[in-house]
């Protein structure tokens, strides 16, 4: 299953750890990859059931938390999501992907000053995704801190056209607030 999994071959993978299972139902292991075979699929609902059951042998891996969030949340379940990408931190804080999901869960739900917190958390990573200051600084805006929105979305630098225009036109908005008018122009 392993070598399957490396090979990408994750329909193979996910068989050969359906048969691991079948030989012992509570191989934590090969509950954790099938539910994360399962994810690659695009197989939530399997994914959650394997990964729940793996959780029940093993309730300290962060890696099941992360994965079962994930599922939850392809399956618009944004509250079970919520619940299993918070666990992934209880168990490992500064797990990055766990801070970048909740981030955009709470965007997706319009909670501005909780998605800010968790896209300023995510960005303390060296290695995070610039695009997020973008989404950080937009959130401070409707938050109406323009001074941290001018700052975050100055280091955003996007490569696309159609992103440069959108970090000016939230630069533009902050600073217009911020009554500075020529910056604002």
């Amino acid at each position: 299953g392993k070598k399957l999994q490396e090979d990408k071959k994750y329909n193979e993978a996910l068989s050969a750890f359906k048969s691991a299972i079948a030989k012992k139902a509570s191989y934590k292991e090969a509950l954790y990859e099938a539910g994360w075979c399962s994810n690659e699929l695009e197989k939530y609902t399997d994914a959650v059931s394997y990964l729940q059951k793996a959780k029940t042998v093993d309730a300290s891996n962060q890696k099941i938390f992360f994965e079962l969030g994930y599922a939850y949340k392809h399956l618009d379940k944004a509250d079970e999501a919520i619940a299993n990408f918070k666990k992934t931190l209880e168990i490992s804080p500064g797990y990055e992907e766990a801070l970048l999901n909740l981030a955009n869960i709470y965007y997706d739900k319009e909670d501005y000053k909780t998605a800010l917190s968790y896209f300023t958390s995510y960005l303390q990573d060296e290695d995070a995704d610039n695009y997020y200051y973008y989404k950080a600084g937009w959130c401070a805006n409707d938050l109406k801190k323009y001074d941290l929105a001018v700052d975050l979305l100055n280091k955003f630098d996007p490569e696309k056209a159609e992103d440069k225009a959108k970090k000016f036109a939230e630069i533009g908005y902050a600073n217009y607030k911020l009554k500075k008018g020529e910056a604002a122009l």
